[in-house]
C-alpha cells in the first residue's frame, strides 16, 4: 500500500520530525521544532504542543504536491508514561483531526525510549540527553525500566547532572579567583561577560528557580562540559567520567537483575542514543564501564552488541511504517510502556 510515513521524535527540550513517502521529494524530508512533549510539559500544553510539531509538516503539505495517500504517524516522546498516557491520547484525538488534508489514517505514540527499543528490536535502550533512561526486554518479552523518573529522584548520568556538577565547579572556581575553563565555558554559554562577577551569580541564582525550563537551563552547560574533557581539561573528565560511571552502573544493574549469566555471556543487543552518548568522551567512559561491570569473571560476560544512534528517528519511522497492520503484542505490553494508537477515518 503506498502511503505516507511520519516520525516524530521529542525529547526533554525539542522534535525531530521525518516525513516518507514513496515517489515524491519528501523521503529523506526533516525538521526540527522547538517544542516538545517532555515529562514536564503542562498537561494544557499538549494540544497546542502537538499544533506546533505539526505546523512546519501541515506547511510544507499545503505548499507542495504531496500525493493524496494514507498517512501514518508514530510519535516516541519523553513524556509518555504512565500517569500521562490518557492525556497524550486525548490530545492527539482533539488536536490532529483535519490535518494534512484529512489524509490521516493512524497516529501511535509511546515512550522515547521504548520507541528505541522496538524499532531496533533490541534486548534494552539507553537514553542520556537532558535526561536519561534505561529499558531492556528479558527473554519472556516483559519491560523494566531503571531510572526515567526525572532528576529529583534519577536521570542517572544525565545532561542536568553534568551540567549541575559542572556548574558547581564554576561556583568554586570563581569563589577562589581562578579563570578556568569551565568558568570561561561558563560564560560563553549563558551569554555573560568573563569578569563580570555579579552577573554571574545573578544566572547561578537564576538557574535555580523551580520552573518548567530548570531542568533543561542547567543540561544546556553538559555540552560545553563534555567538550572541554574531550580537550583535556581535569575538572570538566572528572565530572564526566563521575557520571558516565552513574549510568553505567545503572544500566549493568538492570541487566545483571533480567538476565541470566549464560544470556550476558551469549551476548546482548543494546541500542544508545541521546545528547551525551554522542559526545566521545562520554560514550568511551560509559561503555567501558559497562563492559567491565557486566564482565565480573563470566567467560564472554562483555559480548555487548551496541547499535549507536543520534537521535530515534529511524526507530519511530519502523513503528510508524507497522501502522497499518500494528501488531496486537505491542498493544499488550505493560500499561506503563504500553503504545497509544488512534485511528482516524481518513479520506
Amino acid at each position: 500500500m503506498s502511503a505516507v510515513f511520519i516520525s516524530i521524535d521529542t525529547g526533554g527540550t525539542r522534535t525531530n520530525v521525518a516525513v516518507a513517502a514513496p515517489g515524491t521529494d519528501w523521503v529523506s524530508r526533516r525538521f526540527e521544532v522547538a517544542a516538545s512533549l517532555s515529562g514536564v510539559l503542562a498537561r494544557a500544553e499538549y494540544v497546542p504542543t502537538l499544533h506546533r510539531i505539526f505546523a512546519p509538516i501541515e506547511n510544507y503539505w499545503q505548499q507542495h504536491d504531496v500525493p493524496d495517500m494514507p498517512v501514518y504517524v508514530f510519535i516516541g516522546a519523553a513524556g509518555f508514561a504512565a500517569p500521562t498516557r490518557l492525556h497524550l491520547q486525548e490530545a492527539i484525538h482533539e488536536a490532529l483531526p483535519g490535518y494534512l488534508s484529512g489524509n490521516l489514517h493512524a497516529v501511535g505514540a509511546c515512550n522515547d525510549t521504548a520507541s528505541l527499543l522496538w524499532g531496533y528490536d533490541a534486548d534494552g535502550a539507553v537514553i542520556a540527553g537532558t535526561g536519561s533512561n534505561v529499558l531492556v526486554r528479558d527473554r519472556g518479552g516483559e519491560l523494566f525500566q531503571s531510572g526515567g523518573n526525572d532528576w529529583v529522584a534519577a536521570d542517572n548520568g544525565a545532561g542536568f547532572w553534568v551540567g549541575l556538577h559542572a556548574i558547581r565547579q564554576v561556583a568554586r572556581d570563581l569563589e577562589s579567583g581562578e579563570n578556568t575553563v569551565l568558568l570561561s565555558r561558563f560564560c560563553e554559554v549563558y551569554g555573560l561577560l568573563e569578569g563580570d562577577e555579579p552577573e554571574i551569580i545573578a544566572r547561578f541564582r537564576a538557574l535555580a528557580v523551580a520552573d518548567h525550563r530548570l531542568k533543561a537551563d542547567i543540561a544546556r552547560f553538559a555540552a560545553a562540559t563534555c567538550a572541554a574533557a574531550e580537550l583535556g581539561d581535569l575538572d570538566a573528565q572528572n565530572i564526566v567520567k563521575s557520571q558516565a560511571e552513574e549510568l553505567a552502573d545503572a544500566v549493568a544493574r538492570t541487566i545483571r537483575r533480567r538476565f541470566s549469566r549464560d544470556e550476558i555471556a551469549g551476548g546482548l543487543s543494546l541500542v544508545q542514543c541521546g545528547s551525551l552518548l554522542s559526545n566521545d568522551f562520554y560514550r568511551a567512559a560509559f561503555e567501558a564501564q559497562v563492559r567491565m561491570r557486566l564482565a565480573g569473571g563470566m567467560p564472554g560476560g562483555d559480548a555487548l552488541h551496541w547499535e549507536r544512534t543520534k537521535n530515534g528517528i529511524e526507530a519511530v519511522m519502523h513503528l510508524a511504517q507497522m501502522l497499518p497492520e500494528w501488531p496486537e503484542a505491542l498493544l499488550q505490553a505493560s500499561p506503563a510502556f504500553r503504545p497509544v494508537v488512534v485511528r482516524f477515518g481518513g479520506r
